[in-house]
């Protein structure tokens, strides 16, 4: 029972560092230092995220948002990747530094930019997955054409970001019309 305890808590250690917002839960940094929380604009439909240092108790705003989104801590508490769903038809994610949050990395844009072909698709939806070290970022990208029936497509892809921007895909895996698995 012992073992059977310390993974529970590893894995609910694991899964305690994202959050969908809006939401009341707030959430807090791998480290103990830091809390994210969600509140709403007054008059307004908009929302924010507020990161709280909790040794001084200053609360600054990170991010805006109107629809919903997705928070996630890196291991070293530093950054945060950002899931912006915007939409149904596309979602984004941004790398947010907690010591300057208004300079942000727009995950999408370098994809876009070091693979132009992948613009074709018309409902992206770009999610960030883990991460695989502090520095470094697994992006998922899956999406879909508007076409129907035999016309249209639907796509997965697998990413690697780091925080300097660099990019490499790791898997690019589609799926046409008819067929029931990725190839």
């Amino acid at each position: 029972t012992g073992r059977i305890l310390l993974i529970l808590c590893f894995t609910s250690a694991l899964f305690s560092q994202r959050a969908e917002y809006p939401g009341n839960k707030p959430l807090r940094s791998p480290n103990g230092e830091y809390e994210i929380s969600c509140k709403g604009l007054p008059g307004s439909e908009d929302f924010h995220l507020f990161l709280q240092d909790l040794h001084t108790n200053e609360i600054s705003p990170i991010y805006g948002f109107e629809r919903s989104l997705e928070v996630l801590w890196s291991p070293d508490s530093q950054t945060l990747a950002i899931t912006d769903i915007p939409g149904s038809a596309y979602s984004n994610t941004y790398i947010v530094s907690i010591k300057n949050p208004i300079l942000r990395t727009d995950v999408d844009s370098i994809i876009l930019r070091h693979f132009p072909e992948d613009t074709w698709f018309m409902h992206r939806y770009v999610t960030a997955n883990r991460w695989l070290d502090s520095k470094t970022l697994e992006i998922l990208v899956e999406g879909h054409s508007d076409e129907s029936g035999k016309q249209g497509k639907e796509f997965k892809m697998v990413y690697r970001c780091t925080l300097g921007g660099d990019l490499k895909r790791l898997a690019r895996l589609r799926r046409l019309p008819n067929q029931k698995h990725f190839h």
